[in-house]
């Protein structure tokens, strides 16, 4: 419309000027068609080239549009970095038009690039290429860099027909947010993971477990979580010395050194990475935990602060280990102490008084008639007998701690007194006033039943009862046995030196240890009563799948 209106205008000026005239007519009519033609063909080659341009706007909008959506679609709900990557690079390499994609992590994002872990696609049929891409741009999220993006596109691709600048820069935005989410989340399942597996760890220690499975169990929680391919834990000569390895296919490993080695996995010899924490114990280093991965790249800052965590948690349970090692062979050492000494005051005193006897018999056999004679070998024969009672009591007391550890303490105590009644011809009774099957620590079941068989032998030694009682009973806070029988009582005042004495201070000595008391209320011809407690709540025992 414009460009007619100028026509007229033109033609109008020309007729009142004098320029168009009856012989010139054809020639301005020509002039006026090739002039209309010519802005025809402009006019259509204009329209051509915006409708033109306009096409490839819509397209590469749709490129776009299509590449962003494939993108959010390979993202969404994938829960590793590794998937998040592998499927935005398969997205833009099958919408995007590119020839292939790559993307380099930073993992830590002080990682240097030549170091960082890379993900490549590239398009069928196309050989994959390292050098001068396309495009490389950085995956930002926020003041986080936790990448590079690099794209190549074929050399016949118009630039018109790439991913634009916006999308592009929106795409690298979307990827680094699913990583940066995927680390969290991935870092919270971790931090649970560890957390189970720390508190498995710590269960075994707080129970008691064996040694050598609390290494085992270590080592195996350090190949898990770590990711490697093997792990050694070494513990260093004095405190292998000093610590109870259980025998069998998971011992350690005796080194020339003295060290002893529980190892998992892959042998170090396969390790291409390695990372190592030493552990502490009250007086210093006591072992060191090692591991190796032989391709999956090095150890991070974080994997060695839990490494230093499980390294912590060995020395913890190696102290545990000698304390108990230690508690065993003093429990060991006072066992010996108190059999010689009841040696002593029984064995090893009747055979001096027989021996002397049998010598003095000796000489004035000749001489004697023989009822005393006969009166001599019956009294003899009685203090033999006595003395037989005695050791026979000492074996039936070590022979039950050992067969019948696996019994509870009132099975314990019931076997004993049932055996204790058969041999002294002595009634045994025992009295359960807690309402339940009683438990305590192993430490203080073991004092107490040698307390009780302690009172029990001073009864038949002493007492001339017919019959005794052990009653038990409990509070909140501690644990009362009672040893009460009907014989003739003494005065327990005075028992101190006397030929029973060591009885009642072993009696008091085991209590000791366990921070506990004795008590005795005696008084001639009326009986004995004789009240340990220890600081110790009587549970019940626990059952765990039908098992006590």
């Amino acid at each position: 419309m414009a460009f007619a209106i100028a026509l007229e205008i033109v033609r109008y000026v020309l007729e009142h000027r004098g320029y168009w005239t009856p012989s010139t007519l054809g020639n301005w009519h020509l002039a006026t068609v090739l002039l209309v033609i010519l802005g025809i063909v402009v006019f259509s080659l204009t329209m051509f080239w915006l409708i033109d341009r306009a096409e490839r706007q819509v397209i590469r909008q749709n490129r776009d549009l299509a590449t962003a959506n494939a993108v959010a679609a390979a993202i969404q709900g994938q829960s590793t970095v590794s998937s998040i990557v592998d499927g935005s690079l398969a997205a833009l390499v099958g919408t995007g038009g590119t020839a292939q994609a790559r993307i380099r992590l930073f993992q830590p994002a002080d990682l240097p690039e030549e170091d960082a872990t890379a993900h490549t696609v590239v398009a069928p049929g196309l050989a994959a290429s390292t050098d001068n891409p396309s495009v490389d741009v950085p995956l930002t999220h926020g003041p986080t860099t936790v990448g590079r993006l690099s794209v190549w596109y074929d050399e016949e691709t118009y630039l018109g027909d790439r991913v634009g600048t916006t999308a592009l820069s929106s795409l690298t935005t979307q990827i680094a947010c699913a990583i940066q989410l995927a680390e969290a989340v991935g870092d919270l399942n971790r931090r649970k993971i560890e957390g189970h597996a720390l508190y498995d760890i710590l269960l075994r220690v707080s129970n008691q477990e064996p040694t050598t499975a609390v290494l085992d169990t270590v080592a195996r929680h350090a190949v898990t979580l770590l990711r490697a391919d093997g792990a050694a834990i070494t513990v260093f000569p004095d405190i292998a010395r000093s610590v109870r390895f259980e025998a069998g296919p998971d011992a350690p490993t005796l080194e020339p050194n003295g060290s002893a080695v529980v190892a998992r996995g892959a042998a170090r010899q396969t390790w291409s990475h390695t990372a190592a924490r030493q552990g502490d114990g009250a007086t210093g280093p006591v072992c060191q935990i090692e591991v190796g991965r032989s391709d999956a790249g090095p150890f991070t800052e974080r994997d060695c602060g839990f490494l230093s965590t499980l390294a912590s948690l060995i020395g913890i349970a190696l102290t545990g280990a000698q304390m108990r090692e230690l508690s065993r062979q003093r429990a060991i050492l006072s066992e010996r102490t108190r059999i010689a000494r009841e040696m002593h005051d029984s064995l090893a005193q009747v055979l001096g008084a027989v021996h002397l006897r049998l010598r003095a018999l000796g000489a004035t056999f000749a001489n004697l008639p023989k009822d005393q004679v006969g009166a001599e070998v019956d009294s003899l024969a009685e203090v033999c007998a006595e003395s037989y009672r005695d050791v026979r009591e000492t074996i039936l007391g070590l022979r039950d701690s050992q067969q019948h550890a696996d019994r509870s303490l009132e099975d314990n105590l019931r076997a004993y007194l049932m055996k204790y009644s058969s041999q002294s011809g002595i009634a045994a009774t025992l009295v359960n006033e807690v309402g339940h099957e009683v438990s305590l620590s192993p430490r203080a079941e073991v004092h107490l039943i040698r307390v009780v068989q302690e009172a029990l032998t001073n009864v038949r030694k002493h007492a001339a009862a017919s019959s005794v009682t052990v009653s038990v009973s409990g509070t909140d806070a501690s644990t009362t046995f009672e040893i009460e029988d009907d014989g003739v009582g003494f005065d327990h005042t005075s028992t101190v030196g006397a030929q029973d004495g060591y009885g009642l201070f072993t009696m008091r000595d085991r209590a000791a240890l366990l921070g506990g008391t004795v008590d005795i209320d005696s008084v001639l011809g009326r009986g004995t009563r004789i009240m340990v407690t220890v600081p110790e709540r009587p549970f019940a025992p626990r059952v765990l799948g039908g098992v006590r």
